[in-house]
């Protein structure tokens, strides 16, 4: 499985960092995961797959994001969706 093998180098990788920084138009965005367990998620259990993820400190992550693509929530389409959170909270 080349995709397990791909995600395992980047969970690797990830398991040495402390902290994420997003960083894109509208969106400057930190989250601490030092101690974290990164998942590689490469299609054993669950298709489609392909992906590798953690959560954040449940308190760190600060910092504001915008979505360029709509969500869905209760059934409606949001579009333009930006979020500020400060210590983990929104």
């Amino acid at each position: 499985m080349k995709i397990c093998q791909r995600q395992a180098a980047i969970v690797r990788f990830l398991n040495g960092t402390k902290t994420i920084h997003v960083k894109a138009k509208d969106t400057d965005l930190t989250a601490r995961v030092g101690g974290r367990i990164w998942e590689n998620c490469a299609g054993r259990q669950n298709f489609p797959d392909g992906e590798v993820f953690t959560g954040p400190i449940e308190n760190s992550v600060n910092g504001k994001i915008r979505f360029s693509f709509p969500g869905i929530c209760l059934g409606k389409e949001i579009e333009d969706i930006r979020l500020e959170f400060g210590m983990g909270k929104w």
